[in-house]
């Protein structure tokens, strides 16, 4: 096991502990979201079954016009016209959307050890090889917490961020 090996599992230890003696750190959870970002972003495409939608997704970002989801086309178009490479723009969603994920958690009053768990043990793999799917759920995610009386301002805000999210992934 490499170093990054290590990390992984001493952070996730970590965390683990954190929620177990029931004390919050921002460092412990900071820390963690950094590795995240940086995994997520540092995952390519080798020739394995690992980052194997990367490849398809660096073809789309050099011609977005072959996507068909409108807000995904839409980044990639962006991204390419301020000249940014295929790993720069990843890495650049990854942060985005992995801040915002964490940011609403936090405005949630989630535990963000136990958000910081449920990444390192499952979401890091699907999160980083589909990034259509990380940029909708994000978008998604946004509307939290539902709200259940019925207003006109909430159904507005829940429409629009579901709508914005479709535009990224149908699903």
């Amino acid at each position: 096991m490499g170093l990054l090996g290590v990390i992984y599992i001493l952070l996730l230890l970590t965390n683990i502990v954190c929620v177990i003696i029931g004390k919050r750190f921002k460092i412990i959870s900071y820390t963690t979201l950094i590795f995240i970002i940086l995994f997520i972003s540092g995952i390519r495409y080798n020739g394995s079954i690992v980052g194997y939608d990367l490849r398809n997704y660096e073809i789309m970002y050099q011609n977005a016009d072959l996507i068909s989801d409108i807000g995904f086309r839409f980044i990639n178009k962006l991204g390419n016209s301020i000249g940014m490479t295929f790993e720069e723009f990843y890495m650049f969603i990854v942060t985005i959307c992995m801040s915002l994920i964490f940011y609403r958690a936090r405005k949630l009053k989630a535990n963000m050890h136990l958000v910081a768990i449920a990444y390192l043990i499952y979401f890091i793999n699907p999160a980083s090889s589909q990034l259509r799917n990380l940029c909708a759920v994000t978008v998604f995610f946004q509307m939290f917490p539902l709200h259940t009386e019925f207003s006109n301002k909430h159904f507005i805000k829940e429409f629009v961020l579901t709508t914005i999210a479709a535009t990224f992934h149908m699903s």
